[in-house]
């Protein structure tokens, strides 16, 4: 985006934007330097645990994130935990009988997650159930308050994808001979689906929550914004309209390191759950 930090920081703090003041908060911020050493300098400190100090606000990143951090964690984190949990009933209700109600249900509800923006929906709960129910006060509540919307939000476009592959895992171990075995031995498809199917559509899932995470990190922004979150989202938002550009390369470094982190443990479950991975790995 165009923009020089240091014009708009000087433009907020009624200052004239004379060459002397210029120079002077360009050489205070380090910005009058090349792109390539800024680069080198900030990976060298944030190896030592040195995140930079925001331009906006003068405090160390670090306690910036430190901050937000707990509210990111549960609006993301629970919100994918939950639409993980919701979506493993609803793909076996669909896989049971293919073509039927709950299959037709849930494609129904995959293709309305995606036509609706999410904001809309956050807005709409605000409005429904804070200003018209008066069920919860979404904004002046205490923190498992504030945050019951914002994970509900994040869970319901969660878990439209999600539903969708634990169906495919449960149809396609259910075209396995193994299923074939499994019912010849007396057992009805609803238990042959829960035994045999059961683990493989859970390893499916597993693998699916990987890039699901890319969206959560998305969706936590449009949820923290909607519900005035003060989270690590919201922080990004600001910085962007103020090019905090040590704030933007935290926050793309530690995107990059909970990725990383969700597929470890990812990849950590489903050798647990199959063993055989393991020696495919090898």
């Amino acid at each position: 985006m165009p923009g020089d930090p240091v014009l708009i920081a000087l433009h907020e703090q009624s200052q004239a934007a004379s060459a002397e003041n210029l120079r002077s908060l360009r050489a205070a911020w380090g910005v009058d330097r090349s792109w390539p050493e800024r680069y080198i300098s900030f990976i060298h400190d944030a190896v030592r645990g040195d995140w930079g100090t925001s331009l906006r606000t003068g405090r160390a990143v670090a306690d910036e994130f430190t901050a937000r951090l707990p509210w990111s964690l549960a609006i993301g984190g629970g919100g994918l935990l939950v639409g993980a949990l919701i979506s493993v009933p609803l793909g076996y209700a669909a896989a049971y009988r293919p073509g039927r109600s709950a299959d037709i249900i849930t494609r129904g509800y995959v293709v309305f997650s995606q036509t609706l923006p999410a904001f809309v929906l956050a807005v709409a709960l605000a409005w429904v159930v804070s200003a018209n129910w008066r069920l919860i006060p979404v904004y002046t509540g205490i923190p498992t308050q504030r945050a019951l919307l914002p994970v509900l939000l994040v869970a319901f476009y969660a878990a439209a994808p999600l539903t969708r592959v634990v169906r495919h895992a449960f149809l396609d171990a259910a075209a396995q001979p193994f299923m074939l075995t499994a019912l010849a031995k007396g057992l009805s498809r609803a238990q042959a689906l829960r035994r045999h199917a059961g683990p493989h559509a859970l390893s499916t899932l597993l693998s699916a929550l990987v890039p699901q995470m890319a969206w959560v990190i998305g969706g936590t922004a449009v949820a923290e914004i909607a519900f005035a979150i003060p989270g690590v989202s919201q922080l990004l938002v600001e910085s962007v309209a103020s090019r905090d550009h040590p704030v933007l390369s935290a926050y793309i470094m530690g995107a990059a390191a909970m990725m990383v982190t969700v597929q470890a443990l990812a990849s950590a479950c489903r050798n647990r759950l199959d063993s055989r991975l393991v020696s495919c790995a090898a």
